[in-house]
Formats: structure tokens, C-alpha cells, sequence
């Protein structure tokens, strides 16, 4: 079965190159057709791309946020959809969430590049191919084993494509669209959700990308990171009192583990990402364990691994609205740096590992 894989601009092209090798060690009954390398060097590029559509039996846009309001990813994915059911035809959307796609492109089921999706995808593939399809039990055990390359590909692909563009000339306000409260993009001023007084994160995250690096001039990493996180825990100790206070006239029956989900639900409309609360409590001993999760933390938006001693703020700032609110548990947080989404463009949480201090 043949698969046109659609892609326009550097990031959509780099993955569908990656896409163009490892489909076939996953899938061998499928032929990725790929412009750029099915095309032969002299051929009438418009014939054969013609060619190429009306041949596909399967067809994967590669979306992107530079690319999703092209008209070619549009036109492409209309030519597909026209000589194929819905159901073949699947936005792949690399550095998006679904809530992203609008338009004509949203009218198709997306798929994002996690473990979950791509088996899901590749099952739909294998059942498109109808009498040359895989068995269901081998084909998972090659998806096992040919995920890890597909998921290093793609997170290298996206850190240098995040490198490169660091440097480039600023966007302009007109060419972004900035999410609001539910994720990254804006900090809205909780008291009246006023829009006109509102940070840019890119802006918040050059002040502290200064700091950072004036402190890292004088001091060493590690001083650099202890001052960060102090003062997020200094910040977080004023705010947790407030909302203590507040909110132990308001809900006196509240358990701890509401005390906690209270706090996430609040802090998530914000702006500074999406609390989840993967906490465990005993009750008879007080201890803490297990996790916080950060979805979409404001400090990991568009920036490189190298910049990380402030992201030690929100580390601060979560120890302290947890002992607060733990009735003053002395805690010790860490993050889990094996999924850290500077390091892992594919993961969208910055996990915060807490448990009692003894």
C-alpha cells in the first residue's frame, strides 16, 4: 500500500524524511511516497506528485505550527480525502495539540507522536492494507521494538529545529496566536482575567533567562539552581498563606488530598500550565509521596535544554505551596529529568517527584 506523506517547511519535511525509513521496518506492505525522494531528478514534478496522490492508499499530513495554514498541506489533504474514505486520511501532528487544528484540516481524526497514537495509527494502516495485512501479534512486537527509534528521531529533529530558530528575528504580536489560561502562552491577571495587562511568556522567560545567566556568570550552576528555587519557595510560602487562610473559612471540611486537587484546579487557570495532582497520602503516619505534574509549563516554551537553572522557580514554587498547605511538612522535591520536556520535545510534563522529608 502506498502512503503519500504530505509535509511543508523544514520541520514537517525532516520528520516526514525520518517517517519515509521507519514505516517500512514497522510496516513492510507500505511504500512511503515522499516528493522530495520519490520524485527522479528531471521528472515533471506536477505529473508525478499527481501520480502519487491518486496512488496512495493512505495519507499522513504533517502538521506544524509553521505550516498549519498553508494552503498546500490544505490542498494536499483535500486531494487525498477526495479518492479515499475519511478514516484514511491523518493529520500527524508534530509539534501541535488537536485543539490547535481549525479549518477544513480539523474535519480529520489527528494523530500526535506519542507511543499510544502511532500503535493506533500503524494498526489503521495495517487494516487499510486489507489482504496483505500483518498479523496483529507480530506487528506490535516490531511497533515495541521500533518505537524507541522513531521517538529519539523525532525529539532530536525538534530540539535542532528549536535550536536553529532561537536566533531568528522576532515575531511580531500580529503572527502568533497565544493560548490562554488552559495553557501556555499568557499570565493572566487572576484578580479580573484582564487580557491588557497580561505577561507574554516569552517575555517572563527572557527576564529570567537574564538572571539566569547573570547568576551563572558569578556563580556556579548549582548556586544558580538554589537560588532560584529559593525564591520560588519564598514566593509560593506568601501565596500558600493567602489561599490557606482563605480558603479554611470558605471549605473548613476540606481532607488534605482536596486541600491539594483545590490548589492544582486554581493554579492550572492561571497561565503557568496545567497542575495534576499525583500525590498519595497516609493519613495515619502524614506522609507524602508520588508526584505533581506540570502539563505545559510556561518555563519550557520554546527553549533549548541548556537553559535550566530557573526552571528551579516553579521547583520552589511547588515545595512551598505543598508544606503550606501539608500544615507545614517539611517535603523534598525533584524533578525527574528523564522526562523533562527540555530534553524530550515529545513530552509535555515536567514531573516534580515529592515525598516527606524526615
Amino acid at each position: 500500500m502506498k502512503v503519500f506523506l504530505s509535509w511543508s517547511g523544514d520541520l514537517s519535511h525532516s520528520v516526514a524524511e525520518l517517517l519515509h525509513d521507519w514505516l517500512p521496518s514497522v510496516l513492510q506492505t507500505v511504500d512511503p511516497f515522499l516528493s522530495s525522494s520519490s520524485i527522479e531528478k528531471g521528472s515533471r514534478w506536477g505529473t508525478q506528485l499527481t501520480a502519487g496522490l491518486s496512488a496512495s492508499g493512505f495519507g499522513l499530513v504533517l502538521l506544524t505550527r509553521e505550516n498549519l495554514s498553508s494552503p498546500w498541506m490544505t490542498f494536499e489533504a483535500g486531494a487525498l480525502s477526495e479518492g479515499l474514505s475519511s478514516g484514511r486520511v491523518c493529520p500527524l501532528l508534530v509539534d501541535l495539540e488537536p485543539s490547535d487544528v481549525i479549518g477544513p484540516l480539523a474535519e480529520f481524526q489527528g494523530c500526535r507522536i506519542t507511543k499510544e497514537d502511532m500503535s493506533k495509527l500503524i494498526t489503521t494502516m495495517n487494516r487499510s492494507s486489507e489482504d496483505n495485512s500483518v498479523d496483529v501479534g507480530r506487528l506490535g512486537r516490531l511497533f515495541e521494538a521500533m518505537w524507541p527509534d522513531l521517538e529519539s528521531g523525532v525529539n532530536n529533529i525538534l530540539i535542532a529545529h528549536a535550536d536553529k530558530h532561537q536566533t531568528a528575528t522576532k515575531e511580531t504580536p500580529s503572527s502568533r496566536t497565544f493560548k490562554l489560561l488552559a495553557s501556555r502562552g499568557t499570565l493572566i491577571n487572576p484578580s479580573d482575567e484582564s487580557r491588557n495587562i497580561a505577561f507574554k511568556v516569552e517575555t517572563v522567560n527572557l527576564l529570567l533567562g537574564e538572571l539566569a545567566a547573570a547568576l551563572t556568570s558569578h556563580q556556579t550552576m548549582e548556586e544558580a539552581q538554589d537560588a532560584f528555587e529559593r525564591a520560588g519557595h519564598k514566593a509560593a510560602l506568601v501565596f500558600a498563606d493567602k489561599i490557606y487562610e482563605k480558603w479554611g473559612l470558605e471549605y473548613p471540611d476540606d481532607t488534605v488530598a482536596e486541600r491539594i486537587e483545590r490548589w492544582c484546579s486554581f493554579d492550572s487557570d492561571v497561565g503557568w500550565g496545567r497542575l495534576i495532582n499525583d500525590l498519595d497520602f497516609d493519613e495515619e503516619s502524614g506522609d507524602v509521596s508520588g508526584a505533581i505534574r506540570l502539563v505545559d509549563n510556561f518555563q519550557t516554551y520554546k527553549r533549548n535544554h541548556s537553559e535550566v537553572p530557573d526552571c528551579y522557580l516553579m521547583h520552589g514554587y511547588v515545595r512551598g505551596v505543598l508544606e503550606t498547605l501539608l500544615d507545614g511538612t517539611p517535603l523534598t522535591v525533584e524533578c525527574d529529568v528523564t522526562v523533562c520536556p527540555l530534553y524530550n520535545r515529545l513530552r509535555k510534563d515536567c514531573v516534580f517527584q515529592v515525598k516527606s522529608r524526615n
